[in-house]
């Protein structure tokens, strides 16, 4: 019979079918709208980043470099939580209006479990203490080293892919985004699966920083590295877990380089 004037209908529930006739109709006579947090890792990588950086913009902070992907990684995608992290962060700071990745790790809790891609993250950042910090939140939370193992190739593969696209002048960057410039497609149509171009500009401004931390030859010598750990866990030849911290400790560890020898020596 319709609703009263001054009054509004509004239905709250954790989860609708949108082909049912109850959900089209109430779409139909007024907004539908939902609040689903993706179930894919890159996606919900994503969606985080936008419920963080307002929160950002609300408090006044300005975020320096990498602060607003460490929040992410300890807070997930829950808005109500960035937003009281952030604000815990610009009372922490008094003063002082940019925040560093050092603030963050002092004031900012962890919130969620750690993911897959949060690995991933740390070793394309070349953050050794990190990585395996999160790969011991990861085993402890019974990830699989296998699927560990496939991350970490899959990340040194586009890292690989985009460090030469860049080197190319294939890859335009503007205001943290990074974007494939038409000389790339042909090179990137015959990848298949590991054309890049589907990738997010901001997903892909990450990439490109990252694949500056390595040198190309170390990136190759990552893929093949990370290639040859998966196969020897798949085939039993050694301890899954002790794998992946090796891999870990062989491609981010700091390079040593020999002394100069004395001039005459």
């Amino acid at each position: 019979r319709g609703i009263p004037a001054g009054h509004k209908l509004v239905i709250s529930c954790p989860g609708v079918d949108g082909r049912s006739a109850f959900y089209k109709a109430c779409d139909a006579a007024g907004m539908a709208v939902g609040f689903d947090v993706p179930e894919k890792s890159r996606q919900v990588e994503l969606y985080a980043l936008k419920t963080v950086e307002p929160a950002f913009r609300d408090s006044g902070v300005e975020p320096g470099p990498g602060v607003v992907e460490e929040v992410v990684r300890r807070v997930g995608a829950d808005s109500r939580i960035a937003q009281q992290e952030v604000q815990k962060l610009a009372v922490y700071l008094g003063d002082r209006r940019q925040a560093t990745a050092a603030d963050v790790a002092a004031i900012v809790s962890h919130y969620r479990e750690a993911e897959v891609w949060d690995l991933a993250d740390r070793a394309g950042d070349r953050d050794l203490p990190g990585a395996l910090a999160v790969l011991k939140r990861l085993l402890a939370q019974k990830e699989e080293p296998i699927r560990l193992l496939n991350a970490l190739e899959t990340r040194f593969r586009e890292l690989a892919l985009v460090r030469d696209a860049a080197e190319r002048g294939w890859i335009r960057t503007s205001d943290r985004q990074a974007h494939f410039q038409p000389e790339a497609d042909e090179a990137m149509a015959a990848l298949g699966d590991w054309d890049l171009r589907r990738t997010h500009p901001f997903r892909l401004g990450i990439l490109l920083g990252q694949s500056q931390k390595f040198e190309p030859r170390e990136l190759v010598r990552a893929g093949n590295e990370t290639t040859k750990a998966r196969e020897q866990a798949v085939g039993g030849f050694g301890t899954p877990e002790l794998l992946v911290e090796l891999l870990l400790l062989k491609l981010l560890a700091p390079v040593r380089r020999r002394a100069s020898a004395p001039v005459g020596a």
